[in-house]
């Protein structure tokens, strides 16, 4: 594979090992670990991944398939991270949240998945499908959604509920396929405008 670093073609060795992948995944850095959820493909939909060496290594299994869904790291009231994993196919409007630790490849975390410790979370009040999950000052925020609903609403998390932003006024009728990145505290949107 060849990419771009600092404006010169590198050739780069990636490599994946069984049951992987990232097509219809979604990623997240947690503590400095960068992490994938799920994927389209049936043989790494419900996967945990580490991205680490230029190789992505199954650590885990979600408790249900993750098509497509939008994840992102947040600090609980305790400051402690958590990944929240919201709208893949299968329930486009539920998150969920992981509070156990890996401790054999995460020995400081204080949650992610050991096979039974999945919390499902308030589901938002519209689906939000085939987007991302971005953050602003550690508020979880949604946006637009692909199929089925194709919606341009925006949602923020506070307070254990989903509470509605009004719409987003810079597309006609929907949004979706797009990705956020939050950078020095501010939420920046790539795509689909």
């Amino acid at each position: 594979m060849n990419i771009y670093i600092l404006g010169s073609l590198t050739e780069v060795e990636f490599s994946f090992s069984d049951q992987t992948g990232s097509y219809g995944s979604c990623s997240t850095v947690i503590n400095g670990k960068s992490i994938i959820f799920g994927g389209f493909r049936s043989s790494f939909q419900n996967q945990i991944s580490l991205v680490e060496n230029c190789r992505l290594t199954r650590i885990g299994t979600l408790p249900f398939p993750f098509h497509y869904g939008a994840c992102n790291t947040f600090q609980n009231s305790d400051r402690i991270s958590e990944a929240l994993l919201c709208f893949g196919l299968d329930d486009t409007s539920n998150c969920h949240r992981f509070l156990k630790c890996l401790k054999y490849y995460f020995p400081n975390w204080v949650f992610s998945f050991d096979g039974t410790s999945v919390i499902s979370t308030v589901s938002s009040n519209y689906g939000h499908y085939q987007t991302s999950l971005g953050s602003i000052q550690n508020v979880p925020i949604a946006l637009g959604a692909g199929y089925p609903s194709f919606n341009k609403h925006v949602e923020s998390l506070r307070g254990g509920s989903w509470r509605n932003l009004g719409d987003f006024p810079f597309v006609k009728d929907y949004i979706y396929k797009y990705s956020f990145v939050t950078f020095h505290g501010d939420l920046y949107l790539f795509g689909k405008i």
